[in-house]
């Protein structure tokens, strides 16, 4: 198997349809501890990797953030991404819930 450098970094692109809309507001202001990146369409969020799964849960959690921006995170790091482009246009995921907003 060939190993990538590690200037390579993997990310999920994914619909907003998997976020709620307070979700979408809470991205607005986001807390200092999650680096997040807004445009016009949507907006890239940093998945930590250095934390183990408990960890990030409660560092999540701690944040105030919502069960389905928290679930699409989750889902990124199971899949070994540590970005997600959350975009209007972007992938629709069947094992992530939908909202409509």
């Amino acid at each position: 198997m060939i190993q990538e450098p590690e200037q390579f970094q993997k990310y999920l692109d994914c619909s907003t349809k998997h976020i709620s809309l307070e979700d979408s507001k809470w991205l607005q202001e986001p807390p200092d501890e999650l680096v997040v990146y807004s445009n016009e369409y949507g907006w890239f969020v940093h998945a930590p990797c250095d934390l183990d799964e408990g960890e990030f849960v409660e560092l999540l959690d701690s944040m105030g953030m919502g069960p389905g921006l928290m679930g699409v995170l989750q889902y990124a790091r199971q899949h070994d991404c540590i970005w997600v482009k959350l975009d209007c246009d972007g992938t629709e995921i069947d094992e992530l819930p939908s909202f409509d907003w």
